[in-house]
């Protein structure tokens, strides 16, 4: 390790807050990718689909 790596320091985030509540279930929202989405109306899961 280099003397330029150990000198790095990353900022501490702040913990992650919950979204606005889903317009269609009310449970709250997480912020994934810049945008808030609700696991419970987006099946559990999210990305591309792959089939």
């Amino acid at each position: 390790m280099t003397m330029d790596e150990e000198e790095i320091e990353l900022p501490i985030l702040p913990p992650a807050l919950p979204g606005p509540d889903c317009p269609f279930c009310g449970e709250p929202t997480l912020s994934i990718d810049g945008d808030f989405i609700c696991l419970d109306c987006n099946g559990g899961s999210y990305g591309p689909e792959t089939g």
